[in-house]
């Protein structure tokens, strides 16, 4: 088992020779299979072909020996690399602050999957490309799942909505939406593709539908912002705003008008006090623990009561079969979180990855080649909105969610390795 340095590998044009061509490909069948995955893993034939993909994709990196780092990223690397161990060695003092060894494994095993970050070439050819291409199709594989199990709920004779709304409320915590969404513009080409189209529709229609204030926020403003990064005319607009009024028709034909407006309006009008105050109760459980262990935290694992967690939200409206626990492992913000469970290391490494990546958009308004310099701003919107939904929902303890973070990240860095060499030209 060695490290390879695909840092100083010779790019042709835009693309890299071919070194490892099969490393993207690899983790696209796993994200492609996550996306299969509940949003929480149960005892599942989907969670068990998730983890017969994870064991193929082991065992593939075992018998090759290679994980790839970068000399002119070497502080991202390292900080991934740190961070993980951080969470993991986090098991020593969460034991002393009394969390039990599942609640620890339950929260410190989505985030090792950012070491896939290092299972990927980020010199192989058309990794931009490819990367998208996977993301692109996990999420229609997410979508597919989603239309399936309600028709199946349907057939049972469910009301849209009860149970069939609930459900696509529970899986819709996965903001696949927010990550493709600004991969699907440049998707488009000129707007005449139908398959980008539909797919930005019916994720439109089930970010509305679930009444997901953040995303349907988050997503209207990346369209908005990708039209103007990639100059899209006054005829580009106007078959947006086409599209856009036949996703409201196909959501109106969804709806028991009344009755299910209603339930989506009371979503996206749940702000009374006692909401508020359940979010701003986790902030004070988290810093009360930041304040006892400042520099590495309690530990991941670090049960927060039910009533800070649920207290204010309209659960019982939305989830009538759903059952509270007594507590839970995690605030809905990422930044509380990692200050109560790793303390001031942790969220320090975190920001600092994500700003690392960025930094080859520092000189983006040099760069020769346009498409690279909107797709560089591209995933940089991606990343950026996926931590800005971080700020208000627990995703980012998702195996799904980590997994799209190191696509993100390989795409940036990609396009910043090409950058520093010089072969941004077309």
């Amino acid at each position: 088992m060695h490290f390879v340095s695909n840092s100083r590998q010779k790019f042709s044009g835009s693309l890299a020779q071919k070194s490892h061509p099969t490393t993207v490909d690899r983790f696209g069948f796993l994200y492609v299979a996550a996306s299969l995955m509940e949003y929480v893993p149960v005892v599942s034939l989907r969670t068990a072909i998730f983890l017969i993909v994870a064991a193929w994709f082991a065992a593939d990196v075992l018998r090759r020996g290679v994980f790839f780092v970068n000399k002119s990223y070497f502080y991202l690397d390292v900080s991934i690399f740190v961070f993980i161990s951080l969470a993991i060695f986090s098991v020593y003092w969460a034991t002393f602050s009394g969390v039990e060894f599942e609640d620890w494994m339950r929260g410190v095993v989505p985030f090792l999957f950012l070491g896939v970050y290092f299972t990927i070439d980020k010199s192989e050819p058309q990794l931009v490309e490819r990367i998208i291409r996977w993301l692109y199709i996990a999420t229609w594989v997410w979508i597919v799942r989603i239309v399936f199990e309600l028709a199946l709920i349907s057939v049972a004779g469910s009301s849209f909505g009860g149970e069939r709304l609930t459900s696509v409320i529970n899986d819709s915590v996965i903001p696949f939406g927010i990550i493709t969404v600004p991969f699907l513009i440049p998707m488009l080409n000129g707007f005449k593709k139908v398959a980008p189209i539909a797919l930005l529709l019916v994720l439109l229609l089930i970010t509305i539908l679930t009444g997901y204030r953040s995303q349907t926020l988050i997503i209207l403003a990346q369209i908005f912002l990708l039209l103007f990064i990639w100059g899209a005319n006054f005829r580009k607009l106007g078959t947006l705003f086409g599209a856009l009024l036949l996703f409201w028709v196909m959501a109106l034909s969804f709806l028991d008008v009344e009755a299910d407006i209603e339930r989506i309006e009371n979503r996206f009008e749940m702000t009374d006090a006692t909401f508020e105050a359940s979010r701003l109760a986790e902030w004070q459980f988290a810093l009360d623990n930041f304040a006892e262990n400042p520099l590495l935290g309690g530990g991941i694992g670090l049960q927060v009561p039910a009533e800070i967690t649920f207290y204010g939200s309209d659960i019982n409206s939305l989830n009538t079969f759903m059952v509270i626990p007594d507590s839970s492992g995690y605030v809905h913000n990422v930044t509380a979180y990692l200050m109560m469970t790793l303390g001031a290391v942790g969220v320090a490494l975190y920001y600092f990855i994500m700003a690392s990546s960025l930094r080859s958009l520092v000189a983006f308004r040099r760069w020769k080649d346009p498409r690279m310099r909107r797709l560089a701003l591209t995933a940089a919107l991606s990343l950026i909105s996926l931590l800005v939904y971080f700020q208000v929902q627990a995703a980012f303890r998702m195996i799904q969610m980590n997994l799209a973070t190191v696509a993100l990240l390989s795409i940036l860095v990609n396009l910043g390795m090409q950058k520093r060499l010089g072969t941004d030209s077309t």
